[in-house]
């Protein structure tokens, strides 16, 4: 994962790790911050537009993974600010930090929804490998077992996805 190379203000903190180490994991924190966001209010627009006859079954799902990202925005706003520094989840920080492509205008179907969201969990699934190989390489497990956390979940949401897609006896 990219980092950007500015010099942030942190606040004391208690967490031993040298100011350059909690510098590099506040801005890490901070783009999955935006990116876990964007991915929550892209799933609630798939929820919100599902239409087609398996409405219920897509709906629910959408919603119930949603939930699973929600707790996890709380959980790295606070790791940033356990660190020292500024958790950044407004929405002008989400929508100049998400890597995330934004959603489609105009997308229509259960299945166009579908293959939406499934490339955008795809993608946040690959920023959070690289986050917690950055956690890793600057020698904070607290930090990479939340990654981790993130992506176990964001891993249980593609399977969900991943079974709606695949016909049934299909290989996939």
């Amino acid at each position: 994962m990219t980092t950007t190379a500015t010099r942030t203000h942190l606040q004391p903190t208690r967490v031993a790790l040298p100011h350059e180490q909690r510098e590099a994991l506040v801005a890490s924190l901070n783009q999955l911050l935006a990116e876990t966001i964007d991915l929550h209010g892209q799933t609630k627009q798939a929820h919100w537009n599902v239409r087609g006859p398996n409405f219920m079954q897509m709906h629910e799902m959408y919603d119930r993974i949603a939930g699973m990202l929600q707790p996890h925005v709380d959980e790295i706003a606070e790791r940033v600010t356990a660190l020292g520094g500024a958790a950044e989840g407004a929405a002008a920080h989400v929508v100049n930090r998400s890597r995330l492509d934004a959603w489609p205008e105009g997308v229509q179907g259960e299945h166009a929804l579908l293959e939406a969201i499934t490339a955008r969990y795809d993608a946040f699934a690959a920023h959070l490998r690289d986050a917690i190989s950055e956690a890793s390489d600057l020698d904070d497990p607290a930090t990479e077992d939340l990654f981790t956390g993130v992506l176990r979940d964001a891993e249980t949401a593609l399977y969900f996805l991943a079974a709606h897609a695949t016909p049934e006896g299909s290989a996939g």
